[in-house]
């Protein structure tokens, strides 16, 4: 309850299920070159519809190059999970995913299209 608030107040939101929030294909992606599972989608901050929400995008660890770094593929609780935020005006956090660190690479060779990031941090923890 709050100290305020007369009666006791509960937070109850029709939130999506990840199934709704899963990314089957990006523009300028070759399809299949990006196995790993990703959502991305937005989240209520509080219970009124018209109040904030929060973009996301969550890709889940890669899998398959882990021998070295002694996670085991079939216990994902050992995977940390790695909040990645922009600072400054005007920067958005989708630059660090898109040029910086993210799985993908924009890059124009003649027309735009997305390449993998052979170095991104996406190969042992989550990242959001």
């Amino acid at each position: 309850t709050f100290p305020h608030h007369s009666q006791p107040r509960t937070l109850s939101l029709d939130l999506p299920t990840p199934n709704d929030h899963l990314v089957t294909s990006l523009p300028l992606l070759e399809p299949g070159s990006f196995p790993t599972r990703q959502w991305a989608g937005l989240l209520p901050l509080s219970q009124t519809e018209d109040d904030k929400y929060i973009f996301y995008w969550l890709i889940e660890p890669d899998f398959s190059d882990t021998a070295d770094d002694g996670l085991l593929e079939d216990d994902p609780a050992q995977v940390p999970l790695v909040i990645w935020l922009n600072g400054g005006p005007g920067c958005s956090s989708l630059e660090g995913l898109m040029i910086e660190n993210g799985p993908f690479q924009l890059v124009k060779d003649g027309d735009w299209r997305i390449q993998i990031n052979p170095h991104s941090w996406h190969r042992i923890p989550a990242w959001v």
